[in-house]
């Protein structure tokens, strides 16, 4: 990410590609990034061919008109602070953003000194940010506590650590709308 974000938009990057035994190159010109303009970025998204998870229960996520694999963390998040009895949030407030790999890693993201404004007007109390991105998100934050994390681990470690406010902790026998604010 960073070697391409080095480059000036339009300048070609090559990109060497194999599928099977197959190997070939192209060289693809950059593009300005759509979170920061300024800063180079290839239009192509990336995914596995086929692959689908199993999982013992069905999952639906509504998105609505977000793209992109920012919000990839948080929606893990959100999915274990429903399936876990304990309001992993402890009654605060907290957002994020990220994206994240089939093993746990949190990735960085574009637009992170937006998202971290947004959290602030909305009053969240932590937002959890990719390692990479956190100098910036520390710059750009000013009362809310900006949270470094690599994986999904450091991110429920930092979530367990925090003191538990009154009415917390025990989940209701209603389900209750998520406790995540969603930065993506």
């Amino acid at each position: 990410m960073k070697y391409i974000q080095a480059k000036e938009v339009g300048e070609e990057v090559l990109i060497t590609i194999q599928k099977g035994e197959e190997i070939k190159e192209y060289k693809i010109p950059t593009i300005a990034n759509r979170d920061e303009p300024g800063k180079a970025a290839l239009g192509i998204y990336v995914r596995t061919l086929n692959w689908h998870p199993l999982l013992p229960l069905k999952i639906d996520i509504e998105t609505g008109p977000v793209i992109g694999p920012s919000a990839g963390m948080m929606f893990v998040l959100e999915i274990l602070d429903r399936l876990l009895p304990e309001n992993l949030t402890g009654g605060y407030r907290v957002a994020g953003t990220g994206t994240i790999t089939i093993d746990g890693k949190v990735g960085g993201i574009g637009g992170i000194k937006q998202k971290v404004i947004a959290a602030e007007q909305a009053e969240i109390d932590y937002i959890l940010v990719p390692e990479e991105n956190y100098g910036e998100a520390v710059q750009a934050a000013g009362r809310i506590n900006v949270v470094s994390v690599r994986d999904l681990d450091e991110a429920l470690v930092f979530l367990q650590s925090l003191e538990r406010t009154a009415g917390y902790g025990r989940r209701a026998d209603v389900m209750r709308q998520g406790t995540f604010s969603f930065c993506i």
